[in-house]
């Protein structure tokens, strides 16, 4: 199959990814500008928080783009050509690379929003 040794990472090391939990504001606005000012100043804070941010958002588009695929590609063959960005995007994130797998699974999200801009029966994403 073409998801062999992508499974391993949409099951595994994409699961220990932290999960978004909905966080509510007082208000219903944004997060008080007060909370944020100690921290402006600390780098190690900006660059755990840069990184907690790609870790949880990567993961997400990974196991979306992951679950998309799987359950597509079967009968629309065109999706194939998708398949190792999104294995790339796991690999890239099983070795910590973050940032670059939100990219290459961005890039996977584009082939496949490319594709249904020219064959309409593709389903949505």
């Amino acid at each position: 199959m073409a998801f062999e040794g992508i499974q391993g990472y949409a099951g595994t090391a994409l699961g220990t990814a932290p999960m978004r939990t909905p966080t509510p504001w007082s208000g219903g606005g944004s997060a008080p500008q007060a909370v944020l000012a100690p921290y402006e100043q600390r780098p190690e804070v900006e660059a755990r928080a840069a990184a907690e941010f790609a870790q949880v958002a990567s993961a997400d588009l990974i196991r979306k783009l992951y679950h998309y695929l799987e359950t597509n590609s079967p009968r629309y063959r065109q999706l194939a050509d998708c398949i190792p960005m999104v294995r790339r995007a796991a690999e890239l994130y099983g070795a910590g690379d973050y940032t670059g797998a939100f990219s290459q699974a961005y890039q996977a999200n584009r082939g496949i929003t490319i594709l249904r801009s020219t064959n309409p029966e593709l389903p949505g994403l």
